[in-house]
């Protein structure tokens, strides 16, 4: 399969088109291009995809365009240095607020031991409050985990500071508040409520003698698997991945549909060439050469 022929056709094709996203149309043939390429040409699609890129790389308009995103970081998987293909084109402003960009980015400089140049890629995805966050923090806690560096907020306290305190026992809480011990003479009713920020051995007993009501600050039923309760961590890598299964199931089911069509498409195209054919056939001039075709009369019965 020809790519320059079929690049040098679409790009003839969309000279004239006026419409408002003309994006749309390159995707669509990058989409026509990856279900008609066979596995072992995959490679020539790095022609159509550098075209694309410099195309679009200054259209401020797709900047932060999931699809424009995720075409750069094609792009630079087939370059023989995908790190400063990511560098130039965040340079030029593509992806200062998309997680995409900066994930493939980390994880290219990762690949080739770059791990504190990594860190800091993830750090000014943090900084520019790239999104989806909850999908960067967790690539990032997942880089931090593998490479064994420590987990620092920007403000440089530590994760779950606050939660540590809840979670001591109650004559610890005695011990590091001891104010709160006069609070009883103060003119504002004892509260007697204990707000549990998770389920542990730790958690204070409440006394007998006295009726205590527990509010959780969070959904406890969201948390509870077989039997046990899963850390938040867990819960949103359980919906990360989730997410991920969904839009898989999409794209197949989307590709599926394009196939569909290109069929449908094919085969009214088909039936258009008879019809045509089957007019030529029936003009009287064709028909007297067909009669006058001495092949034709010898195999007249």
């Amino acid at each position: 399969m020809d790519i320059h022929f079929y690049l040098q056709g679409f790009e003839s094709s969309i000279k004239s088109y006026a419409g408002e996203d003309p994006l749309d149309p390159w995707d669509k043939f990058v989409d026509f291009l990856d279900t008609r390429l066979p596995p072992e040409e995959k490679w020539n699609m790095s022609v159509v995809m550098e075209r694309l890129v410099q195309t679009f790389l200054q259209d401020r308009r797709y900047h932060d365009d999931l699809r424009f995103v995720n075409h750069c970081i094609r792009c630079a998987s087939y370059h023989p240095d995908p790190v400063k293909v990511l560098s130039h084109v965040h340079s030029c402003g593509v992806g200062t607020r998309t997680a995409a960009l900066y994930i493939s980015w980390a994880q290219q400089c990762e690949k080739r031991n770059l791990n504190t140049q990594a860190e800091q890629v993830y750090q000014r995805a943090l900084e520019n409050q790239a999104e989806p966050l909850d999908t960067l923090q967790h690539h990032h806690r997942l880089f931090q985990s593998r490479t064994g560096r420590s987990q620092t907020t920007p403000s440089g306290s530590t994760p779950l500071q606050d939660s540590q305190l809840v979670n001591q026992p109650l004559r610890q809480r005695d011990g590091v508040q001891p104010q709160c011990k006069d609070a009883g003479k103060s003119q504002f009713p004892a509260d007697r409520t204990i707000r549990i920020v998770s389920r542990s051995e730790n958690n204070p007993q409440p006394n007998s003698s006295s009726v205590t009501e527990c509010v959780s600050v969070y959904c406890k039923d969201q948390l509870v698997c077989e039997g046990s309760e899963l850390s938040f961590e867990e819960l949103r890598a359980r919906r990360y991945f989730t997410k991920v299964k969904q839009q898989e199931v999409q794209r197949q089911q989307e590709e599926v549909r394009r196939r569909y069509e290109a069929e449908e498409e094919e085969v009214v195209r088909m039936k258009k060439l008879l019809e045509e054919l089957n007019k030529l056939t029936d003009e009287p001039h064709l028909q007297s050469c067909f009669r006058d075709t001495p092949y034709l009369e010898s195999e007249t019965p």
